[in-house]
């Protein structure tokens, strides 16, 4: 019997010379453009972005810092949902961001 194992979440992922931090899954909307809705896909340039639970700023913190801060022309705060229903946590990572000198 082999027990699998579920992958990490995707919280931190570099398309083109931009930071992604991927927040949540959770949206209060619908969109018919939106893949997840339309298509039942998560993915974005190759990332699977579902998330099973909402991370804490800690593990995006780490995430990020993983994926690499330095030389980064932006941060977008994204994720198959609405990031700033996740408001706390992302300006705790505003604040961390600004504090290590990233645009």
């Amino acid at each position: 019997m082999t027990s699998a194992t579920a992958a990490a979440p995707v919280l931190a992922y570099v398309l083109g010379e931009a930071l992604y931090l991927n927040l949540t899954s959770a949206c209060t909307l619908r969109c018919t453009f939106c893949p997840k809705i339309r298509d039942g896909d998560f993915t974005v340039g190759g990332y699977d972005l579902r998330l099973e639970a909402a991370p804490g700023a800690d593990e995006v913190w780490a995430a990020a810092c993983a994926a690499g801060l330095s030389g980064r022309a932006e941060v977008v705060f994204t994720g198959f949902g609405e990031p700033t229903r996740r408001l706390e946590v992302l300006l705790e990572l505003v604040r961390r961001l600004k504090k290590a000198g990233v645009p």
